[in-house]
């Protein structure tokens, strides 16, 4: 997969949004790689055309090299001819419309409601999404040649005709990177240079996506450095390698327990044929100072001054299995070894987490912390220390490479999966506080079924199982999301979708008097999407912000169900 698509970001939530910190954004899947169409830029500008008697030489075109516009520019340079332009990009526009209900409506109030969807799986950084995510938007502008190419990504979320001008969710220039593909002597020997602010994907369980989850199972980095990468082909076999370095600068909030981190990472791997393996390590590392003003956050007892250096780890291998008829096979396995990882920022975004402690979006917060009232800096916690071993795949059949005549009718059976289990120092993990450590499973599981009928209609229907703690079943819930699909053809680059997604809660609310902590039924999690997801109040953003709707007698109901009708496109 191309390095030329930026990551999605994310803004801190929680005890930070009370102070004013932006809301945590949604992540799109990236787009597949372009067509080979789309792959050929076209020029920056058409040659002028000859002079005639009837027409006036032009003036000399001003080349890049030449730039008067720029803050920075030069002499022209052999070769500047063949510098194109390349432009990429996807959006995603979906109408999300969640539907509650009035226990005792007043007069004049109808007993159904409307609003945006209260659920517990639509917080891209948080263990419990399904891939359902809000609108995105990328752009990518590219200026090169066969040799060096200059990129620039523009991001954003909440597109503002249709809410409100959010600019905490207008990212802005989010990327910029120059990429070098040398040629070289040897024609079964590539390398490449990627040098600047840029992101790599490493586990993703879909052929040209993050998979179903929409999520890595080793890692993406969000970092400013380098990367190199070397392949060699040696008879049917390709052999790669990859390292990189880079640094990542975390929101300066006295909420935020996250320091300045660095990141170094090596890879390798084979492909033969359809066959490919690949070994990845990461390891993240903070060893700033406490800054001025620092506050005990995340569950970090300590004085700030006197917090240990964090470090947090990824390692583990995976395998891809292209095969025909017999379906796409992908399985990973992965290790996060966290270390005092409050610290650690969001250098590597893995398994729905970014970084360590980074606010209530990283794998404290997801993976080794029981939930805690905002503030609470007594009650004991993992202190960033634990591991989670992941074993994750995702399995694709379609049905028309083994019935010929089917075509271009196809039918296409997703099977996918997920399983954590996590051992950390907070004791209350499990719900049992008397034990000195926990160790808990987190599963998800689904399958989904999508047939193409005709070239502009097809329709699917999705079933997921969420299980956040084996230790807490009342805390689990599955949903059915059936939907129909428009297109312009069997193969295309948009899809509209309409559907209904259907919630099914082991416990949708908590019993007060036998539950006074809330913890065992479905929660919120642990960022909510703010300002109106699924556990956001008055009391955890910005101070004269509305929280979201659906309270009763101080508790908040997730929603039953949620209708969507979603446009996306990518080129």
């Amino acid at each position: 997969m191309s390095v030329d698509a930026p990551a999605p970001g994310a803004k801190p939530s929680t005890e930070a949004q009370a102070q004013g910190e932006p809301a945590p954004a949604p992540a799109a899947r990236p787009p597949p790689p372009p067509s080979r169409l789309a792959d050929a830029p076209a020029p920056i500008r058409a040659a002028p055309a000859a002079p005639t008697p009837a027409t006036p030489a032009p003036p000399a075109p001003n080349l890049a090299g030449e730039s008067r516009a720029t803050t920075y520019g030069g002499p022209a340079a052999a070769g500047d001819k063949d510098w194109v332009f390349d432009f990429h990009g996807y959006v995603r526009a979906p109408m999300r419309v969640g539907i509650g209900e009035r226990t005792s409506p007043a007069a004049g109030q109808g007993g159904t409601t409307f609003h945006r969807p209260i659920v517990p799986d639509d917080q891209y950084l948080s263990w419990q999404y399904t891939g359902r995510g809000s609108d995105w938007a990328e752009l990518f502008l590219s200026v090169g040649n066969p040799i060096v190419k200059g990129t620039v990504a523009i991001t954003g979320y909440q597109f503002s005709d249709a809410a409100w001008v959010n600019t905490d969710a207008q990212f802005g220039i989010a990327l910029g990177y120059l990429t070098l593909r040398p040629d070289l002597p040897w024609k079964n020997v590539r390398v490449e240079a990627v040098v600047g602010s840029h992101w790599n994907r490493y586990g993703q369980a879909g052929k040209y996506d993050s998979g179903k989850y929409d999520t890595f199972v080793f890692g993406r980095t969000h970092v400013l450095g380098y990367r190199l990468r070397g392949e060699i082909d040696i008879s049917d076999i390709t052999l790669w390698a990859e390292q990189g370095f880079g640094t990542h600068r975390p929101n300066p909030s006295i909420y935020n327990s996250a320091r300045f981190t660095l990141l170094n990472h090596g890879h390798a791997g084979l492909t033969y044929g359809p066959f490919s393996v690949g070994l990845h390590y990461l390891h993240s590392y903070a060893a700033e100072e406490s800054r001025d003003g620092a506050a005990a956050v995340n569950g970090i007892t300590a004085n700030p001054d006197n917090q240990p250096d964090g470090k947090l780890d990824v390692f583990g291998p995976e395998a891809r299995l292209e095969g025909g008829p017999a379906g796409d096979l992908y399985l990973a396995y992965s290790h996060i070894s966290a270390s005092h990882a409050a610290t650690v920022s969001s250098a590597i975004e893995v398994l729905h987490s970014q970084g360590g402690g980074e606010f209530t979006l990283g794998v404290m917060s997801n993976y080794l912390d029981a939930p805690r009232a905002s503030g609470d800096t007594t009650t004991p916690s993992s202190q960033g220390n634990g591991s989670v071993d992941t074993v994750a795949g995702q399995y694709e059949f379609h049905v028309g490479r083994v019935v010929k005549s089917l075509a271009p009718q196809d039918f296409t059976l997703y099977l996918f999966g997920m399983l954590n289990h996590v051992k950390s120092d907070d004791p209350n993990l499990d719900g049992d506080p008397s034990t000195p450590k926990s160790s808990i499973n987190k599963v998800k599981y689904g399958v989904d079924g999508v047939a193409d009928i005709l070239p502009w209609l097809g329709a699917a229907i999705r079933f997921d199982r969420v299980q956040p703690n084996s230790a807490i079943p009342e805390r689990s819930f599955s949903t059915i999301y059936p939907r129909v699909l428009f297109r312009t053809s069997f193969v295309t680059h948009e899809l509209i979708s309409f559907g209904y997604t259907r919630y099914f809660y082991n416990s949708r609310s908590c019993d007060t008097a036998s539950d006074p902590t809330g913890g065992r039924c479905a929660q919120a999690p642990a960022a909510p999407f703010l300002p109106e997801g699924f556990g956001a109040t008055a009391a955890n953003q910005t101070a004269n912000t509305r929280g979201a709707p659906g309270f009763a007698g101080g508790a908040q109901l997730p929603d039953k169900g949620v209708v969507t009708l979603e446009a996306s496109m990518w080129w």
